[in-house]
């Protein structure tokens, strides 16, 4: 009986050795994503009634807001007014405009218009619609998986270096949740590049290239040196 006892042992853990291995980590628990938030605010100008331009006080006002970070310079800009048709709307958007390039900052015109909620004063008005992005990336570096893992599963930290480099790269955060739409495309600037290039050249391979004055592979010298 005592022989027996030993060995029983012996073969339940041969037994237990054959058993399947269950590990309680997956990689959904470490994921590798960036957040991405958006935060919009609003900068009203304001213009003097038929004046197209940018007041000299409103100007050094705008000034100083983008001076103390209202506007930082990876931020989305968008011009509204309660009018865009008329040639007035033109001028002071076109006005406006300038005076943000002047502090370095890019803007565009919003696709439409702004309700007008009031008569008079209300379209005297530009609305700068600002939109400010930003990433969050993952929480990294993540070593959360057990050490001994024989599940063949990647490492809890795969991942982690290219998504952080991702997050700290881009200059718009904004493009990780959509990109800008493409500009109109002119045909006529390639085009005149491959007829410029043929005409000069005509058809067929390349030609050599013809050896300029002082060109060491000819073998002459006119520097006029001895």
């Amino acid at each position: 009986m005592t022989l027996r006892v030993p060995f029983l042992l012996a073969t339940l853990a041969l037994l237990s050795g054959c058993a399947p291995y269950v590990i309680g980590w997956s990689p959904d628990d470490a994921p590798k994503t960036l957040q991405v938030d958006i935060a919009r605010h609003a900068y009203t100008v304001q213009f003097a009634p038929g004046v197209s331009t940018v007041g000299p006080a409103e100007r050094e006002r705008l000034a100083r807001f983008v001076a103390g970070g209202g506007i930082l310079p990876e931020d989305r800009v968008a011009l509204a007014a309660p009018d865009t048709e008329s040639k007035l709307a033109r001028h002071r958007l076109n006005s406006l405009m300038a005076a943000l390039h002047t502090d370095g900052v890019g803007a565009t015109a919003a696709p439409s218009a702004i309700p007008d909620t009031s008569a008079g004063k209300s379209r005297d008005k530009i609305v700068l619609e600002i939109e400010h992005a930003v990433v969050t990336p993952p929480d990294c570096p993540n070593w959360s998986k057990p050490p001994i893992d024989y599940s063949a599963q990647v490492s809890s930290n795969f991942g982690c270096a290219n998504t952080t480099n991702l997050a700290l790269m881009v200059a718009d955060p904004a493009d990780l949740l959509r990109g800008n739409k493409p500009s109109p495309t002119d045909p006529g600037m390639p085009t005149g590049a491959v007829l410029g290039f043929r005409g000069a050249q005509g058809w067929g391979p390349p030609h050599a290239p013809t050896a300029f004055a002082g060109d060491f592979s000819s073998g002459t010298d006119t520097t006029g040196g001895n």
